[in-house]
């Protein structure tokens, strides 16, 4: 639906949390073609975006397809992750919760995943 933004919160570190992640904005996708869709990692959830957990086909395909993936720096910084690490099409903010919080006040719906 256009329209309609919706965040998605990834802080999960296990392969089965990763794939119910994928899943679900995927779904949201099909269910509301047009909407803004981001997914935002950090903690442990950023082993996502790096491929770590075997998913890192799937990151790529939703940067392609148009949503915004963002890794949160300072769980890079904490990790020794460097930006290289990060599969094609993610981008990075400096805070993953303070990225959450502003999208929220923006009106985004939030989705912990």
């Amino acid at each position: 639906m256009a329209g309609s933004r919706v965040v998605f919160h990834v802080a999960d570190g296990e392969p089965l949390g990763h794939e119910t992640a994928l899943r679900n904005v995927r779904n949201t996708m099909d269910d509301l073609p047009g909407a803004a869709v981001c997914l935002v990692a950090h903690g442990p959830g950023l082993r996502l975006l790096t491929g770590e957990t075997g998913f890192g086909a799937g990151v790529e395909e939703l940067a392609a397809a148009g949503v915004e993936v963002l890794a949160c720096r300072n769980t890079m910084k904490r990790l020794g992750v460097a930006e290289n690490a990060l599969r094609a099409g993610v981008g990075t903010v400096s805070a993953g919760i303070g990225e959450l919080v502003r999208r929220q006040e923006q009106g985004w719906a939030y989705v912990r995943v």
